[in-house]
């Protein structure tokens, strides 16, 4: 059972993505079982880059959760490659200055920066959207996403995901 787990930490960064994507969510990951390891795994872009750690020691502040509905399989293997990637610092940057633009300038930046070897936390989880041919994310680019963007897009599409009744 693969989930998508948005949380909304309280931290001055948590706090100013919100603030920066209108967004009720900080941070996006992917939650998975493993029969080697034991238990519930998360694979997430953090300030440390992309990793693989237990659930229990990176679900903090969760605000909603959702099941896929889809077989995730190849598209975790597709995204595999990027575990161990450094963190996209530069991507975040950028994509923060975007928005200020557009909102104090209504100005559009496009595509400033391509760091495919970077990630961020949304970055990440939209390449695996894409990896599993989701409809609608063909034309996305990974780079411009955000956590608020993937929950919108978790709850428009039941027919892929299924939200947890009381996210733990």
């Amino acid at each position: 059972m693969i989930k998508i787990v948005f949380t909304a930490s309280d931290t001055w960064i948590g706090r100013l993505i919100r603030c920066l994507t209108r967004g009720k969510v900080s941070h996006v990951m992917i939650q998975y079982p493993s029969d080697l390891w034991g238990g519930e795994w998360i694979a997430e872009a953090t300030a440390t880059g992309v990793r693989k750690i237990p659930a229990d020691r990176a679900r903090h502040h969760v605000m909603a959760e959702f099941q896929c509905s889809f077989d995730p399989g190849p598209a975790l293997k597709k995204i595999s490659a990027h575990v161990g990637s450094s963190y996209d610092y530069a991507g975040v940057f950028v994509l923060a200055w975007a928005i200020v633009s557009w909102r104090l300038f209504r100005r559009k930046v496009r595509r400033p920066l391509n760091n495919t070897k970077g990630q961020f936390c949304s970055e990440f989880v939209s390449r695996f959207f894409r990896a599993a041919d989701l409809p609608g994310t063909e034309r996305w680019n990974p780079e411009r996403s955000s956590p608020q963007r993937l929950l919108q897009y978790c709850t428009k599409h039941p027919d892929l995901f299924v939200e947890s009744p009381s996210p733990s």
